[in-house]
């Protein structure tokens, strides 16, 4: 007897399926080792909101970002850490009252 390959799904919608669950698992790595998100590190309840909304925000711009990679076929040359690894260069000067964004060093 011959099988029906019909009915199978086709290998790129599984290999799709299994690396976003990969993704959402190296999302909660992320969350815990790359911000590490599993220390809160606060002194009082303005530093606990602020941290609880980065942390909030966290997955969501991680999904966001798979998400576009996904949608223009780049998942298999990035990951989303080479997309967000360049931020954490990015850092916000406070001169008074007054905040600036420092000069991003090139690598």
């Amino acid at each position: 007897m011959s099988a029906d390959w019909s009915q199978f799904v086709p290998g790129e919608i599984v290999y799709d399926t299994l690396k976003s669950r990969a993704g959402i698992e190296q999302s909660y790595d992320a969350f815990k080792n790359t911000i590490h998100g599993d220390r809160t590190y606060t002194m009082d309840d303005y530093q606990m909101q602020g941290w609880t909304f980065v942390n909030f925000l966290t997955p969501i711009l991680h999904c966001w970002v798979y998400g576009l990679l996904k949608e223009r076929v780049l998942l298999r040359r990035y990951t989303h850490e080479d997309v967000l690894e360049p931020l954490e260069l990015v850092n916000m000067l406070r001169k008074g009252e007054e905040w600036r964004r420092s000069e991003i060093p090139r690598e």
